[in-house]
């Protein structure tokens, strides 16, 4: 799976992520949802899923687009920053996880 840690400002909020094959287990605050993109079709971004068609149980949705391309899972996420992010953490690039 590839990742993008998308940066947004915000001290007080904590997001922790997990992966374990396609299923992204995503903690907001103490509170957990699973999003599980195992049986999601290949496609580019335009096919892909966008923010706002994914369901979660948390107040907001970290999972900002989510495609298959070449059957490899691509992932944008919130990361939440704090007041002094480091240059990694302002600028982030794609990861592998998994």
């Amino acid at each position: 799976m590839r990742v993008f840690l998308s940066p947004q400002f915000n001290k007080t909020d904590k997001l922790a992520y997990e992966f374990i094959g396609d299923k992204i287990i995503v903690t907001l605050n103490g509170e957990t949802d699973e999003f599980d993109f195992t049986n999601l079709p290949n496609g580019n971004i335009g096919g892909g899923h966008r923010e706002d068609a994914i369901i979660t149980t948390l107040p907001i949705c970290p999972i900002q687009e989510a495609f298959k391309k070449d059957g490899i899972m691509n992932v944008t996420l919130l990361n939440f920053i704090g007041e002094n992010p480091t240059k990694e953490e302002c600028f982030p690039e794609w990861i592998e996880v998994g």
